[in-house]
Parts: structure tokens; C-alpha cells; sequence
């Protein structure tokens, strides 16, 4: 049974840490991302929704601190855990959009179009083909496959 105790510890310090993000205070929100994450980790395990959703942060954080190919490879671990948690759903659809457009921010075009792709494709199979996340990374989508056009040109 996971103590209570460090589940509201956890949660506290991942709150800590989308203020420390909202506020651009990025060194301070990936620490408090990784304590948090370490939290849930020892009382949850490994495979569950909030160390997801740690992963998924830890690559925006490293996306924006240019460290490109590290914010791939929690995109990766963050898609791959929600994929075998949750299947096709909304945040493995979001999962699926947040490498893409990580992929295409650091280059990796074919693999950015591929991913994006699923992105969406998972998003429609989850019944949402219109909403704000869809149609970014529809247009993300778009703005790859004109560039790799122009790079296979």
C-alpha cells in the first residue's frame, strides 16, 4: 500500500515544479520534476500515470534548454509507458505529439512526420479530430512534411 504521506509529497513537488516552469525557473522545475518522479517511482513503481507525466515534462524541460536529443529520449520513455498504461488515448495521442514535435524541433524530419502522424491518427481513433492539441500537431505535421519536401527536392 503506498503511504500517503509521500503521495502528497510527490504531488506537492510536481506542483512546485510547473510553477518553477510556468515561471521559466527551468533548472528548478526539472530537480523538483525528478524528486517528484522519484517519489512516485518508490511508492507507485515505475509504470504508472504520474511517472509518465514526469517523463513527459522532464522533455519539455530539456527541449527548452537545448538539450534536444536528451528531451527525445524522455519523450520516448513517456510514450512508451502511456501506450502500455493506456493504449490509444487522448495522453498517449499527446505523448505521440509532444515527440513529433520534439523530433522536428531537433532535425529528425522523416521521423517527426511519422510521429506526428500517429499523433493524430491516435487522437482521431480516440474520437477527437478538431481540438486545439490536434490541430497543432496537424499543423506541425504539415510545416514537417513541406520541409522534408524541400530537403528531398
Amino acid at each position: 500500500m503506498a503511504n500517503e504521506a509521500v503521495l502528497k509529497e510527490a504531488a506537492d513537488l510536481f506542483n512546485l515544479s510547473y510553477e518553477a516552469y510556468a515561471q521559466r525557473r527551468l533548472d528548478e522545475a526539472e530537480q523538483l520534476t525528478l524528486k517528484a518522479k522519484a517519489l512516485w517511482e518508490q511508492e507507485l513503481g515505475v509504470e504508472s500515470l504520474p511517472v509518465s507525466t514526469c517523463l513527459n515534462n522532464l522533455g519539455r524541460i530539456c527541449e527548452e534548454t537545448d538539450r534536444p536529443e536528451e528531451g527525445i529520449a524522455w519523450h520516448r520513455a513517456a510514450l512508451a509507458l502511456r501506450k502500455r498504461l493506456l493504449g490509444d488515448h487522448p495522453e498517449t495521442a499527446f505523448c505521440y505529439g509532444n515527440l513529433g514535435t520534439a523530433l522536428a524541433m531537433a532535425g529528425h524530419l522523416e521521423e517527426a512526420v511519422e510521429t506526428l502522424a500517429a499523433a493524430v491518427e491516435c487522437f482521431e481513433r480516440c474520437g477527437d479530430n478538431g481540438g486545439h492539441d490536434v490541430s497543432g500537431y496537424k499543423r506541425n505535421l504539415e510545416i514537417c512534411r513541406n520541409a522534408l519536401a524541400e530537403q528531398n527536392a
